[in-house]
């Protein structure tokens, strides 16, 4: 693939996203992107904006003609700095939850496409043999301070939706079947760990390493520092306690009775277990994904449409 078919895929991919990119980003998030120095790039970069197959205003690039996407950009600065502080204000709570190994910020408010009235979505890593421990506790402490996304209760609410184990970190066996899956690869190239112990953002790296196959950038690269939660002295106390008299196997016990608990939950939720099998939802000892409405393969075909011809 050349450099103008990259750049071009690549602002037809965050076009979706009404998410115009610095020249910073578009490199870092070039898709299949040839072997180029950056100052390479802001040569091919500008010849594209005189041929006038992209454009350029306030610092953003965007595919020709979309120069309002820089305003609608702009306006959402104040909803992501409002919710980034929501954001740290739950994971102060679920720092506490035992087990709990990191805490990412995705989707919407990682990509900066935040709306006002959207969700904050979260990827948890819980530590092997203890994801239903990690899930009940989490929703529990967020729900008392309601600060979780619940019915209609969605503007400003945590979405815990997915989790992982710690020795379940590779996500490349949850592509959707038409690959590349797009939407995962930046999805992952997006991460921002929030709350991360063990070195647990390095290890996501290590095991998603293949994204390299279709963009050069990396979780790592989201360092993120104004968003980073550390753990007190209190919550340590508080996890080492449980996690202590839980390691065994009364802490299996407990891993099970809630694994019951839930699962009878949910299925009283039709529409969890409508979606149960599915790409969307995944409902195992390693993984629990509850993303029924799953916009992977639409966002897809959307990107693969508008860039025929490219």
């Amino acid at each position: 693939m050349d450099i103008k078919e990259s750049i071009l895929k690549t602002l037809a991919w965050f076009k979706l996203f009404e998410h115009p990119l610095t020249s910073e980003e578009l490199f870092r998030f070039l898709w299949m992107s040839p072997n180029l120095t950056y100052q390479n790039f802001l040569e091919e970069l500008k010849k594209l904006v005189s041929e006038k197959a992209i454009e350029e205003k306030d610092g953003f690039y965007f595919l020709f003609g979309k120069s309002e996407l820089v305003e609608k950009r702009l306006e959402k600065k104040e909803w992501i700095d409002k919710k980034n502080k929501i954001l740290k204000r739950a994971v102060k709570k679920m720092r506490y939850v035992p087990f709990l190994k990191a805490v990412f910020v995705c989707n919407n408010l990682s990509f900066k496409t935040a709306s006002e009235d959207s969700d904050i979505d979260v990827f948890i890593v819980a530590r092997e043999g203890r994801i239903w421990i990690v899930r009940f506790f989490t929703t529990l402490f967020l729900s008392i301070f309601f600060l979780r996304r619940h019915g209609s209760k969605i503007k400003d609410r945590i979405c815990l939706s997915f989790y992982c184990s710690d020795k379940y970190l590779n996500l490349r066996s949850i592509q959707i079947s038409n690959r590349p899956d797009i939407y995962l690869v930046y999805w992952l190239a997006q991460l921002i760990p929030v709350y991360d112990i063990d070195y647990t953002s390095v290890k996501m790296e290590r095991a998603n390493n293949w994204i390299k196959e279709y963009v050069g950038s990396s979780l790592l690269e989201n360092d993120g520092k104004e968003l980073k939660v550390e753990g007190s002295k209190f919550s340590k106390s508080f996890k080492s306690f449980f996690e202590s008299a839980w390691k065994g196997g009364y802490g299996d016990l407990v891993e099970k009775q809630l694994r019951e608990m839930q699962k009878t939950k949910m299925k009283m939720n039709k529409y969890t277990k409508q979606g149960e099998g599915s790409a969307g939802v995944i409902i195992n000892d390693q993984m629990l994904k509850f993303h029924e409405n799953d916009r992977r393969e639409y966002y897809r075909k959307k990107w693969y449409e508008n860039t025929k011809g490219n």
